[in-house]
């Protein structure tokens, strides 16, 4: 009797252990005049295994416009699929975007 056999596969993923806050800060050239900048203050933290990603929206007053809300949403669910410190893809964390700016010119250095 023959056995095929091949190298097991193992869907490594990876999450973060502890909650923390930090802040981001994004620039997005345009031709033709200024560009727009924008920071958001985050709050992260772990969710329960297999709970997935969960974006939580804090903004009050219009600190950051609506639209610009699920365009960072966006740009966090495919920074962690893109993978972690170990280039393995980031699951089960829970961000909250609880302040933020944006203006139309260049970001403070």
């Amino acid at each position: 009797m023959n056995v095929d056999t091949e190298e097991v596969r193992v869907p490594y993923r990876e999450t973060i252990g502890g909650a923390r806050r930090g802040r981001g800060a994004s620039t997005r050239k345009q031709t033709g005049g200024h560009g727009q900048f924008g920071v958001a203050w985050l709050r992260v933290a772990p969710q329960e295994r297999g709970a997935g990603f969960e974006f939580v929206d804090k903004i009050v007053g219009g600190a950051i416009p609506p639209p610009v809300h699920s365009r960072g949403a966006e740009g966090i669910e495919e920074t962690m699929s893109t993978g972690g410190v170990h280039g393995f893809p980031v699951v089960d964390v829970r961000v909250e975007c609880f302040d933020g700016s944006t203006t139309r010119s260049t970001p403070p250095r």
